[in-house]
């Protein structure tokens, strides 16, 4: 059985988000294509293959080289989150709404990730998911523990 969207989906921008704004900026530059690459491995192995798909091609049209400090990154996930909820009709995200994620416990979002990773699917239009991620999954968390050594 796969978790139901609403669950995921907030998770994961929630973590998105927090490590945007969370990470130090003094180490942001050091952590810059750990924080793509974390982004852009979640959102290969999304338990939803078109979710996964739409913001595949979303990331394979951004412009990483634009990301040049903390602020761009928080930009970026902000701007890539409304890309995202255009395509699914809803409302843009609010920027004021960016200030929430600095009280963020990113032990409890990497413990969540943790748990939408370990579910397991029966659904055999998920198998690639379950084959991605288990093979993805290890790096993305210990690319993760590398980066919250370096948030307040």
């Amino acid at each position: 059985m796969a978790l139901p969207i609403e669950v995921w989906g907030s998770n994961i921008w929630s973590l998105f988000h927090g490590l945007a704004c969370k990470i130090r900026e003094d180490r942001f530059l050091y952590h810059r294509e750990r924080l793509i690459y974390i982004v852009k491995s979640i959102c290969s192995t999304l338990p939803c293959p078109d979710c996964s798909k739409d913001a595949t091609n979303l990331l394979n049209n951004a412009n990483f080289n634009n990301i040049k400090t903390k602020e761009d990154f928080k930009l970026f996930i902000f701007n890539f989150h409304n890309s995202v909820n255009k395509k699914l009709n809803k409302p843009n995200y609010d920027f004021r709404n960016l200030e929430k994620y600095n009280d963020l416990n990113m032990n409890a979002l990497y413990n969540n990730l943790r748990i939408i990773y370990s579910t397991r699917i029966q659904n055999p239009h998920l198998m690639g998911f379950a084959l991605n991620k288990k093979v993805l999954f290890p790096k993305i968390m210990r690319e993760l523990m590398l980066v919250y050594n370096d948030l307040y």
